[in-house]
């Protein structure tokens, strides 16, 4: 899969068609939104012994953390995670300990890396792969 800015935790408790609609809807209200990945951070998985390396955007931050708010209401609302953190990011790494993850980070540094976010993609993932099931472009 290529890189990408995960904005809502995965659901299985709305169905594909409603989130769909409710995705198109929120697309249509937001403009491609210019990033740029500065930092580099080790994260704790809240689910499982593993931890993940992150690029998180310095520029972009708040309009992906509007963005991510926006998808949470409406259909979405009852699918809220307030358990774990968002942290708007890209994924870089997956490690099985948390030191491991932290001297990667450290080894990296900052970074100053641009990107744009220009569409949010409703996807399915089956436990081995990810699969878009409807992609809806945000305006230029």
């Amino acid at each position: 899969m290529a890189a990408h800015v995960t904005l809502v935790f995965p659901f299985d408790s709305i169905a594909a068609e409603a989130a769909a609609a409710h995705m198109f809807e929120v697309a249509t209200r937001w403009s491609t939104i210019a990033l740029r990945l500065a930092a580099v951070i080790p994260v704790a998985d809240a689910v499982s012994h593993q931890s993940h390396l992150f690029l998180v955007p310095d520029q972009g931050r708040a309009e992906i953390e509007a963005l991510h708010d926006d998808l949470y209401a409406g259909p979405l609302a009852g699918a809220l995670r307030t358990d774990i953190a968002f942290i708007p990011h890209v994924t870089v790494g997956v490690f099985d300990h948390h030191d491991e993850a932290e001297d990667t980070a450290r080894e990296i540094g900052r970074i100053g890396m641009a990107g744009r976010l220009p569409a949010l993609e409703l996807v399915s993932f089956d436990g081995a792969a990810v699969r878009v099931l409807e992609r809806f472009s945000l305006a230029e």
